[in-house]
């Protein structure tokens, strides 16, 4: 199978005459300076000029791949500058000042050419970006850190001999090449008019080193059958730095109002369960009694954030044999103790008062923020993203509705309709599912008419339970976890053991294809792959075995949607990628072009992910509105 990009094995190219050689490299000139240094016997050249861009792009082509690097002034493409570009072929090194960003561009953007090579090139292409040069596609590169993240994806990793070390440029140099890079000049004066001997050492032995580790990664990559999930990243990867470079908009004093009114809800929570447990006497403490809603000498107020103090309180309500009161624990309890519920209500008004209250202010910038997104920051294949953390924003319409378009824009959002239970159906594979999604049916109102035996209103609770069927049991939920998030708020619906075991069975029997899959899951570690090939190893979780594939395929569906609205991003004048959470991506488009903006990101959309199930129809919803809430 022939998948292109980085991984074609033949490449040749046509070179005009006339012609001469320089170190064998075939150039369109004679016109060729004298190195300025040397690494480890490659001759380094400075480019100040069209001829000496031409041996470069020559000796690129020769050699079918060209290794590149930037050095800058600082880390923000918005903030800092462009110091240094770096081009490495095997026979030898160039680098070139901004001043001659206009002569390489060409060579950058071509449609086609040599593979690109570099490490963390969501980075370089950042500032390539901040100075006007945007790659038509990521066809052409190969990123070595996303390289041996894929090759080494694994659910244990200190397990992994392979996963011993991180995927930085040092730890991928001496672990395959056993060669031991020296960064202390990374940090130096790269804006400088002169630039040292040492500083041109380290640009040059920093690029030079990416071509061998492309050989050991991309045969490696091939060997293991991952070729395919490596180039959907690549593919995608100046899609995620078009993210980045445009930030999310932000109406700076609607969050301030809801960091306030978050502070309020917290404290009226801490309020009912201080009620709640009343006066008590924590163990460890000279006068120590805690006492509700009071504060004088020798009388204190339970510290709720502290766990040693929480738990001295569950002791006296009966929960003392439990030795952790996280999330996961309290929502599998929650049914059984009115302190549980409030408990997670208060840590999620903890968390707008902090992460998601004043501090997100911290990172405005021009009433934008720009977080980070990690392209491969779960083992699932979903990207992360931090600074802030834009994937874990509250899903409330207020917390949305603070995110406006700017004046004379609107924002177009578009949403995989539950696309990891349509993977599901295409994996078990499950014919049932198969069908009501293939006759578009409302598939939570079908689940909870053959569990209950009638039919149901879309309106009722028995839908909102058979939602809560759905998502849950899928991956294997246990009942006892299945009752708290039946339980858990928005839902409200109390289970007995006995109804939630009932309702299992129930569900189980009506898709019969997920049953069969649950009951033949492997046992001890196993590799799971989705449908594009994306591995991840030893894989213990029995319900981990169930989801990975899902999520994977799920996310590699969404990142082939992102690569698609980069590529086709002149389709909508004006359009940007401000956001992608998970299953969803927002535009932020001019107004005049919202409906050509709807339509044209639900059709990549749909067009990206139904490759990925051929047997179940993809469906998109998409909405308009100033805000995020829409």
């Amino acid at each position: 199978m022939r998948l292109g990009g980085a991984f074609d094995t033949v490449r040749t190219t046509k070179v005009r005459a006339p012609v001469t050689a320089v170190n064998g490299v075939a150039v369109r000139t004679t016109k060729v300076r004298a190195p300025v240094t040397a690494v480890n016997g490659v001759p380094v050249y400075w480019m100040t000029e069209p001829d000496h861009v031409r041996s470069m792009e020559a000796a690129a082509e020769s050699a079918g791949v060209v290794a590149f690097d930037v050095e800058t002034t600082g880390l923000s493409p918005r903030r800092d500058r462009l110091a240094l570009l770096q081009f490495a072929t095997p026979s030898a090194v160039f680098f070139a000042r901004p001043d001659m960003l206009p002569l390489v561009t060409p060579f950058l953007t071509a449609t086609e050419g040599p593979v690109i090579v570099g490490q963390n090139l969501k980075f370089d292409l950042g500032f390539l970006a901040a100075n006007g040069v945007w790659l038509p596609h990521g066809r052409r590169l190969f990123d070595t850190m996303l390289a041996a993240m894929v090759l080494h994806n694994t659910a244990n990793k200190d397990e992994d001999d392979d996963r011993s070390t991180s995927s930085s440029l040092v730890d991928l140099s001496l672990r395959y090449l056993g060669v031991t890079l020296d960064k202390s000049e990374q940090t130096s004066d790269w804006g400088a008019a002169v630039l040292t001997t040492s500083q041109l050492q380290y640009a040059a032995k920093d690029v030079l080193v990416c071509l061998p580790l492309y050989d050991i990664l991309k045969a490696a990559l091939v060997r293991d059958d991952l070729a395919r999930t490596a180039s959907l990243e690549f593919r995608a990867l100046p899609a995620f730095m078009w993210l980045e470079h445009n930030g999310a908009p932000l109406d700076v004093e609607a969050w301030k109002g809801l960091a306030a009114l978050a502070t309020e809800e917290k404290a009226k929570v801490e309020t009912e369960m201080n009620a709640m447990v009343g006066a008590m006497v924590m163990p460890g403490r000279k006068s120590a009694t805690i006492k509700s809603g009071e504060r004088e000498p020798g009388v204190r107020r339970i510290n709720w954030a502290s766990n040693n103090q929480i738990k001295a309180v569950m002791a006296t309500r009966g929960w003392g044999h439990l030795t952790k009161f996280d999330s996961k624990a309290l929502t599998e309890y929650l049914a059984d103790d009115p302190l549980f519920p409030l408990l997670l209500d208060y840590r999620e008004a903890a968390k707008r008062t902090s992460s998601y209250g004043t501090k997100m202010l911290t990172f405005v910038e021009n009433e934008r923020l720009y977080p980070t997104y990690w392209q491969l920051g779960t083992i699932s294949g979903r990207p992360s993203c931090s600074k802030p953390n834009l994937q874990q924003v509250p899903n409330k319409r207020p917390y949305r509705a603070a995110f406006k378009a700017r004046p004379g824009h609107v924002l177009v959002k578009a949403d995989y309709s539950q696309i990891e239970l349509r993977v599901m159906a295409q994996q078990a594979p499950d014919m049932v599912l198969r069908r009501l999604y293939a006759e578009d049916t409302d598939v939570h109102t079908a689940t909870a008419e053959a569990v209950f035996g009638r039919t149901i209103d879309k309106d009722s609770t028995e839908r909102k339970l058979g939602k809560v069927l759905n998502l849950a049991l899928q991956f294997g939920m246990g009942i006892k976890l299945l009752r708290a998030v039946a339980a858990k708020r928005p839902n409200n619906i109390r289970l007995t053991l006995a109804e939630a075991k009932d309702l299992r069975w129930r569900w189980k029997a009506t898709y019969y294809g997920i049953r069969s899959l649950h009951d033949n899951v492997d046992d001890g570690p196993v590799s799971t792959r989705t449908f594009n090939g994306r591995r991840c190893t030893l894989v213990r979780s029995y319900t981990k075995k169930l989801a990975m594939p899902v999520q994977g395929t799920a996310a590699d569906g969404q990142k082939a949607a992102m690569a698609l609205l980069y590529e086709r991003r002149d389709r909508v004048p004006g359009g940007r990628l401000v956001l992608s959470v998970y299953d969803e991506n927002v535009l932020e488009v001019p107004k005049e072009y919202a409906a050509v903006a709807a339509t044209h990101l639900e059709d990549c959309m749909v067009t990206a992910m139904q490759p990925m199930l051929p047997d179940v129809p993809v469906k998109v919803e998409v909405t308009i509105g100033e805000t995020w809430a829409g």
